[in-house]
C-alpha cells in the first residue's frame, strides 16, 4: 500500500521547497503503484502459464465444475479405501513375516532344522481315510446303542449368578418430617 504526502502551498517561499519535495514524492508513489501493478500482472501472467491458482480462483473453479461436490466426495472415498487397502497389505505382509520367524525359533528350539521338516511330506486325504479305515476295522468300532437311556436329575447349588433377587432394585425410603 502507498502512502503520498499532499501539501498545501501558501505565498511562504519555504513551503515552496516542501511543495516541490512533495510533488516529488507523489511521483515516486505513482511510479512505485505502476511498478507493483506491473509485478501482479506478470505473476498472474506467470501463474496463468504455470498452470497454478490461488485459493480464490480454486474455490471458483470447483464452484463451476461440482456444484454439489459429488466429485470431491467420490474422490475423498477412493482415498480413504485405498489407505484401508495399503494397510491391510501391510498387516498381511507383517503377520506373514512374523508367523515365518516364529516358526523359525519353534524348530531351533526343538533342535530341527528347516530341511528336516521340508523333507517330510504332507499326507493326502486318501493315506487318512486308509489309516482311518484300518483302525475302524482294527477295533470293530459299530454306531448300535444301548436302548436303556439313565436320566439322573443333578442337584444344582446355589449360585448368585442366577439368582433373582440381585436382579431386583431396592426401593428408596423417603423421610418426611
Amino acid at each position: 500500500m502507498c502512502f503520498a504526502v499532499v501539501t498545501m502551498g501558501y505565498a511562504n517561499p519555504s513551503l515552496d521547497a516542501n511543495a516541490d519535495t512533495a510533488v516529488a514524492a507523489t511521483e515516486v508513489v505513482e511510479a512505485a503503484e505502476v511498478a507493483e501493478i506491473a509485478e501482479v500482472e506478470e505473476a498472474d501472467e506467470a501463474e496463468a502459464t504455470t498452470g497454478m491458482m490461488n485459493q480464490a480462483q480454486k474455490v471458483e473453479n470447483i464452484k463451476a465444475n461440482d456444484p454439489h461436490g459429488f466429485t470431491i466426495t467420490i474422490m475423498a472415498m477412493v482415498i480413504v479405501v485405498l489407505a484401508l487397502v495399503v494397510l491391510f497389505l501391510l498387516f498381511l505382509v507383517f503377520g506373514k513375516m512374523s508367523s515365518r520367524s516364529q516358526k523359525k525359533k519353534k524348530l531351533e528350539a526343538k533342535g530341527l532344522s528347516n530341511s528336516d521338516t521340508s523333507s517330510e511330506e504332507a499326507d493326502s486325504g486318501e493315506v487318512i481315510a486308509a489309516i482311518a479305515m484300518a483302525l475302524a476295522q482294527h477295533f470293530d468300532a459299530h454306531d448300535a446303542e444301548d436302548t436303556v437311556l439313565t436320566i439322573k436329575r443333578m442337584k444344582r447349588a446355589y449360585s448368585p449368578w442366577n439368582s433373582k433377587i440381585y436382579n431386583m432394585r431396592e426401593i428408596p425410603q423417603v423421610n418426611k418430617k
